[in-house]
């Protein structure tokens, strides 16, 4: 996966906001204001990269299970050092804790009374640009049991929240 960097198209805000997406850009907390829905760069996958992805998603999540079970069933939480806390209903990254290294990271937010899901952390990988690059995560989603689509969110800290940019893809051979 590479991340490219591209001219934005000529009223771009204009078209996505024709197309029913009301918060093309975004006011951030000391009044800059950023673009949510962001042109200046896309990410180039391959069609093996995203079949890698796939399998890899499959095979992680059938792994994700079995930690589960055995984590629950032998009553290891005492155990995680480097963790992340996620609420099962959430929002933008809200709520969410991480803990590593003995470091403890909090993103504000009102979820978490219905319980939370654990996982190991895991450091997202940067993707440099002229403009700062960012660390992307991918979501995925699937209709009717068969993989639909492909979304890639930017963020500029730990969490993908509220602030991070939808950055257009490529699937290039």
């Amino acid at each position: 996966m590479r991340r490219v960097q591209s001219k934005p198209r000529e009223g771009w805000q204009q078209a996505v906001e024709s197309q029913g997406l009301v918060f093309p850009v975004t006011t951030m907390d000391d009044g800059r204001v950023v673009p949510y829905w962001y042109e200046s760069a896309h990410y180039t996958l391959t069609t093996a990269e995203v079949d890698a992805l796939e399998d890899t998603t499959a095979e992680l999540h059938a792994m994700c299970l079995a930690a589960a079970e055995h984590i629950v069933s032998r009553d290891r939480f005492a155990d995680l050092k480097d963790y992340v806390a996620k609420p099962l209903l959430g929002r933008e990254g809200a709520s969410i804790r991480i803990v590593t290294g003995g470091e403890h990271f909090e993103q504000p937010g009102h979820y978490g009374r219905e319980g939370y899901v654990y996982q190991e952390f895991s450091a997202l990988p940067a993707f440099p640009g002229s403009d700062g690059g960012g660390r992307a995560v991918l979501g995925s989603w699937l209709v009717d049991g068969e993989p639909a689509g492909l979304g890639i969110r930017e963020s500029d800290g730990l969490v993908t929240d509220t602030y991070a940019r939808f950055v257009p893809h490529v699937i290039d051979g």
